[in-house]
């Protein structure tokens, strides 16, 4: 991805962009390298000046040979104007392709099911959180396990991190210190074994 992207690194680190020009020019970029549509939304959750990524897959747009993933921008709305160092730079990058192979795989997935819509259900008839809903959904598990593998590989010995997962913290990776604080830290939990099986699977 910083491959694909280098071409834009001399345009945009250092020099000052109205919040507005730097999505069009970058967004049109992503857009046409990708085959993806690109959004621009604010939020106050979003650090000033950075830039952060949402993404989705419809399953129904791919059906039809259409551009079926969506890429959202977000920025604060507080921000007027962005200026995106080596770091912030990076830190973007990091988060565009994360999100792009999460949604790659919801595509597999889909396609590998002739875009047949499966409904998840847990196994038991229990009320639940919508987000642990969400963190439970199989396809969810094996998109979120191939993010996980990813992060823990830039860094030494991520087998030794995934033996110790209350330990990882979100500069080891982000999503799965989310995953495991989602769960309240139960290491025992069925979707949390699960996912740590396959991101073992990956990492070996």
């Amino acid at each position: 991805m910083r491959e694909v992207c280098a071409d834009l690194e001399q345009t945009v680190i250092g020099q000052v962009y109205s919040v507005t020009d730097l999505i069009d020019f970058v967004g049109h970029f992503v857009a046409r390298r990708f085959r993806v549509s690109v959004l621009h939304a604010q939020a106050l959750e979003v650090e000033p000046t950075e830039v952060n990524i949402n993404a989705f897959y419809d399953a129904e747009r791919d059906e039809r040979k259409k551009p079926s993933i969506e890429i959202i921008m977000v920025t604060n709305p507080t921000d007027e104007y962005i200026i995106l160092d080596s770091d912030s730079w990076a830190l973007f990058v990091t988060r565009l392709a994360d999100s792009l192979a999460h949604e790659l795989i919801h595509m597999q997935q889909s396609r590998a099911r002739d875009f047949l819509f499966v409904e998840h259900r847990l196994k038991r008839n229990i009320a639940i959180d919508e987000n642990l809903l969400y963190l439970s959904n199989p396809d969810e598990i094996a998109a979120y396990a191939y993010n996980i593998a990813t992060e823990l590989k830039e860094h030494d010995n991520p087998i030794q991190k995934l033996r110790n997962p209350k330990a990882v913290t979100i500069v080891d990776s982000v999503n799965l210190w989310a995953y495991i604080n989602a769960f309240a830290q139960n290491i025992s939990n069925p979707v949390v074994k699960k996912l740590l099986k396959k991101v073992y699977k990956l990492l070996t």
